[in-house]
């Protein structure tokens, strides 16, 4: 087997380990999809032995509150907005009006519907809390969260599967009031495993200052994702976006995937020494819920947001969120379909490590600042060299690695009638 080819199997193992455990195929109705970029679990988050509240929170809303555009297929993110989830919900939920004529049987059904939303918002302005299940996670002690995977044996021993995940934004939790932290129990698995971009899980080191970036060959990562982290973990103001309303129904320009993907090292192609034992990768996994919660009831009514029967004055259908691309997924039908989702549960790592004879340039890659393979980050890598010549590159921290994702509906459903455009 190639190197490569190596790094590709070693990922399809990884995935089908994750979607047996926590559920998250590409027909669940919560795909799983690994997260192009470094995305570290910030130390500040546990101070003093316990869970910093507000600091997790700021961590959460700014990482994992845009939508994104995904392969559920082939568990890849494509683009983020730069626009938050709960900045475009605050919006409709807001100034929604019921489709129908005043006072009909449809529309009081609809006019209590967005009253009850409205309601269960309270009143608009300020952050809305994002928390999660549970709650005590990056605590070191929480052993009991964590289950093992082994690239040479499988998953290991740790907490046993499938994991409950909610469904995630779009709950039915937000319309009945039950408490949002007991959850719908877990979908059943019942579709295969995605299959990886293997474009994506290549090992990937530090580029020379004096010579230019190659673009990546994969899905473009998360740069805005992780600016606004840094942002809500240093207090930074981050400018208010354009909520100018574009009249031919096409997304704002904030709303618009990026144009640009990240730039990567080039990859390294001879991992290992000719007369080496097989790459083996080691890791511990978690998965942690995302929910729309104050005072311990959702402020998130998915019920409302899938009804078709409501429109927002002054905004066309699918300004803030656009229907599928159809064009898109026709062009390109090897790729995948893609769906625009929001994050609902983090599928979190910690104590990664990877093991073989490494060619030179593999430890160089390796031993730099800015080491991965995938969305597995193995910066700062501690090396150890075992008796039997092989060495170990291990990364302790926590990082984010994948999120399983709720589709979202277009949004607005409607466009708004003529005596209200």
């Amino acid at each position: 087997m190639s190197d490569s080819d190596q790094l590709g199997a070693i990922a399809q193992q990884l995935t089908a380990t994750l979607v047996e455990v926590y559920g998250g195929g590409p027909e669940s109705g919560t795909p799983l999809v690994f997260l192009p970029g470094d995305l570290p679990v910030p130390a500040s988050i546990v101070q003093q032995g316990q869970v910093n509240a507000t600091k997790l929170d700021a961590w959460l809303r700014s990482g994992f509150d845009n939508p994104l555009l995904i392969r559920p297929g082939m568990a890849a993110v494509d683009s983020v907005s730069s626009r938050s989830a709960s900045e475009i919900y605050a919006e409709v939920v807001q100034w929604a009006k019921p489709l129908a004529e005043m006072h009909t049987d449809i529309w009081e059904r609809l006019a209590g519907e967005i009253s009850a939303a409205q309601a269960a918002y309270g009143p608009p302005g300020g952050d809305k809390p994002i928390v999660c299940q549970p709650d005590d996670w990056p605590l070191p002690e929480r052993t009991e969260y964590w289950t093992v995977f082994d690239s040479t044996t499988g998953t290991g021993e740790g907490q046993s599967g499938p994991y409950d995940v909610p469904p995630g934004p779009d709950s039915t939790a937000a319309d009945t009031g039950e408490d949002a932290a007991s959850g719908p129990p877990a979908p059943e698995v019942t579709d295969a495993p995605p299959k990886v971009d293997t474009e994506l899980w290549q090992l990937r080191g530090e580029v020379a200052s004096d010579q230019p970036t190659p673009a990546s060959p994969a899905s473009p990562a998360m740069t805005a994702v992780d600016q606004g982290v840094e942002a809500a973990l240093e207090n930074i103001e981050t400018p208010a976006p354009d909520d100018s309303v574009p009249t031919d129904g096409q997304p704002a320009p904030d709303d618009a995937p990026p144009d640009t993907p990240e730039d990567y090292a080039p990859a390294v192609t001879d991992l290992t020494t000719s007369d080496s034992a097989p790459v083996s990768m080691h890791l511990e996994h978690t998965c942690v819920t995302l929910q729309r919660t104050l005072a311990g009831r959702s402020w998130w009514n998915g019920v409302f947001l899938a009804d078709v029967g409501w429109y927002v004055p002054g905004i066309a259908k699918g300004t803030l969120v656009p229907p599928q691309p159809t064009d898109t997924n026709a062009m390109a039908p090897d790729l995948g379909l893609q769906i625009y989702a929001i994050p609902a549960a983090l599928v979190i790592v910690r104590n990664l490590s990877v093991v073989a004879n490494w060619s030179a340039d593999a430890d160089t890659a390796l031993s730099s600042s800015t080491s991965s393979i995938g969305p597995l980050s193995l910066a700062g890598a501690q090396a150890s060299v075992a008796s039997d010549g092989t060495k170990a590159y291990t990364h302790a921290g926590m990082q984010v690695v994948a999120v399983l994702c709720a589709p979202l509906p277009v949004l607005p459903p409607a466009d708004p009638p003529a005596t209200h455009s």
